[in-house]
């Protein structure tokens, strides 16, 4: 915590400042959000479809937030340059237009109808195509468990090209660090694509909040 104070509080605004304390700190609405929209009892079908919105719209933002400060990360690495800048920020923005257009559709599908126990159940959702929604669901997620990939494909390759005749003890760290970091994360993603394709529809989201928490850290 102090060497957070000290880095992060106190250092000049940036770019990096302002991604670091979004995704930090987003997990205090994503979390008490969560737990409303899967706990509260007699709540509207409408009410409920404006939770998810507003629920999956801040898990979005968290990931594109997470991912941007990773893609920051490679960019530093590389020495800033231009070339493969470009190539970077077409890849960040082409995959969060991908998981936009995806989830806008996603959205369309999903509907809510009232509870026929509402003092057990809340938000019950009825999506008129699931099948079809478990396919948008899932690539969602494989465009998340890519764009980590890629990443740590990149962090990687600039590493053993920049970096392997130094024989810096710090920077095996890092790489070690980073490298479990990035493997954890994947293993998140693909256990949701998992989730979403042979779990039932009220574990989709099972470990949605999880990833959130996992990539504020």
């Amino acid at each position: 915590m102090n060497s957070q104070v000290t880095h992060m509080w106190v250092s000049k605004r940036s770019c990096a400042n302002f991604l670091f304390f979004v995704t930090r700190y987003l997990p205090f609405i994503d979390v008490p959000l969560s737990i409303y929209f899967h706990n509260a009892l007699d709540i509207p079908p409408k009410r409920c479809k404006q939770l998810w919105i507003v629920e999956s719209t801040s898990f979005l933002v968290g990931v594109a937030v997470a991912e941007a400060i990773l893609f920051l990360r490679v960019y530093a690495l590389s020495e800033r340059n231009k070339t493969f800048t470009t190539y970077i920020i077409i890849q960040f923005v082409a995959v969060h237009i991908a998981k936009l257009i995806v989830w806008t559709r996603m959205t369309s599908l999903i509907d809510f109808v009232v509870s026929p126990i509402p003092n057990i159940l809340g938000c019950v959702p009825m999506p008129p195509r699931p099948s079809e929604l478990e396919r948008y669901c899932s690539v969602i997620y494989w465009l998340i468990l890519a764009n980590e990939i890629s990443v740590m494909l990149m962090t990687l390759s600039i590493g053993f090209i920049k970096f392997r005749r130094m024989k810096s003890r710090l920077l095996n760290i890092i790489y070690r660090d980073g490298f479990f970091y990035f493997f954890v994360l994947a293993a998140v993603s693909a256990g949701n694509i998992a989730a979403s394709r042979v779990g039932p529809p009220e574990y989709r989201w099972l470990i949605v909040v999880y990833v959130a928490l996992k990539r504020s850290l």
